[in-house]
C-alpha cells in the first residue's frame, strides 16, 4: 500500500486520552514558566501630597514609611489638588495646585522645588486654583476662583520645549455657581 507521507515523517495517531495528557503537560509547562518569570512583585512608585502640610510624600509599604520629597513645603499653603503627568524616560512628575497661596507648581520627577507655572503675578490666572486634570495631549485645565467673578475652567497647553508651563492660561468658560 502506498504511503502518502515520506518515510522520514511518521503520523501519531492521538487518542482523546493522548490529547488531554498531552494539553495537561502543555499547561503545567506554561504555568511553571509563568511563575518562574512574572512571579517579580511590582515597583510601583506610590507618590501623595498633603493638604495640611505642603508635603509630598513616597510611601513605601514594605517598610511601613514615607519619604518627604519636596523641599519647599513650609512655602506652601495648601495642596488643593494635584496630577501626576507621565513624560516616560523624562520622568512621571506632579502638578499642584496650592489654592491658598494661589499658585499651580510643577515638581519634575515629583520632588524638588515646585517651579510656579501659575502665580499671581501670571495674567489671566485665577485667584484660587483648584480641580487640577490633564487631557490626552497633557494640557493642564483646572477650576478657578477669581473675587467678585464666578467660576472659571482654564486651560494651560502644553509646551514641550520646556519641562513646565509658561504659558498664559486660557479661559475656557464661566461656570454659574
Amino acid at each position: 500500500m502506498p504511503s502518502f507521507f515520506p518515510s522520514r515523517f511518521t503520523l501519531i495517531s492521538m487518542t482523546t486520552r493522548h490529547f488531554r495528557s498531552l494539553f495537561s503537560l502543555l499547561l503545567v509547562l506554561s504555568a511553571a514558566f509563568a511563575s518562574a518569570t512574572g512571579a517579580h512583585a511590582q515597583n510601583a512608585r506610590i507618590v501623595t501630597a498633603s493638604a495640611t502640610d505642603g508635603t509630598l510624600r513616597e510611601l513605601d509599604f514594605d517598610s511601613a514609611s514615607s519619604q518627604v520629597l519636596n523641599t519647599d513645603p513650609k512655602k506652601r499653603k495648601r495642596f488643593q489638588s494635584v496630577v501626576y503627568r507621565n513624560d516616560g524616560a523624562d520622568g512621571v512628575h506632579c502638578i499642584a495646585a496650592d489654592d491658598l497661596a494661589g499658585r499651580v507648581l510643577f515638581y519634575e520627577d515629583a520632588m524638588g522645588t515646585g517651579q510656579v507655572i501659575l502665580g499671581k503675578g501670571t495674567a489671566g490666572a485665577p485667584e484660587l486654583p483648584s480641580g487640577l486634570s490633564l487631557d490626552v495631549n497633557d494640557n493642564l485645565f483646572g477650576l478657578g476662583q477669581s473675587r467678585g467673578q464666578s467660576d472659571v475652567v482654564w486651560v494651560v497647553r502644553r509646551d514641550t520645549a520646556c519641562t513646565g508651563s509658561a504659558r498664559r492660561p486660557e479661559p475656557r468658560r464661566r461656570v454659574r455657581g
